[in-house]
């Protein structure tokens, strides 16, 4: 079997289109023309744009580490990694098709507005970047 048709690294550091659904799973359209959807175009987690990101956050977190006196961790906070994470969604965010909020069309300057203030957004990128089935090509358009 010839694996480079598993090969997603071009896409991976392309992007592909992540169809958004809302929180009760429906696929979300524009207002304006029922069939044009709603998404964001996001890097692949192994895009070399997110993996010398994760490397430099990686190298942060391990430079500020200390072993505490009775052996726990310190110098890491659940507020440090979840920054990091929503650092981590912003990167990989290239563009937005038809994100509006209250009215307004949102471009991509506003990512991490979007990503801590939706939840189900955020969770929906996140399970993107991580699926490498989404950068095999054509099935990962829609």
């Amino acid at each position: 079997m010839d694996l480079s048709k598993y090969d997603t690294q071009a896409l991976e550091d392309d992007g592909a289109f992540l169809h958004l659904e809302g929180p009760q799973g429906e696929k979300l359209f524009s207002d304006t023309d029922p069939t044009d959807p709603v998404g964001i175009m996001l890097l692949g987690i192994h895009s070399k744009k997110l993996k010398a990101l994760e490397h430099k956050q990686q190298n942060k977190r391990l430079s500020s580490t200390r072993m505490g006196r009775r052996g726990q961790l310190r110098g890491i906070t659940s507020e440090q990694v979840e920054d990091n994470a929503t650092e981590l969604f912003v990167t990989a965010t290239v563009s937005f098709k038809n994100i509006v909020v209250s009215g307004e069309k949102w471009d991509v300057s506003r990512a991490k507005e979007l990503y801590d203030r939706f939840a189900w957004v955020r969770a929906q990128v996140d399970e993107f970047i991580n699926t490498e089935a989404n950068f095999l090509g054509e099935a990962s358009t829609s």
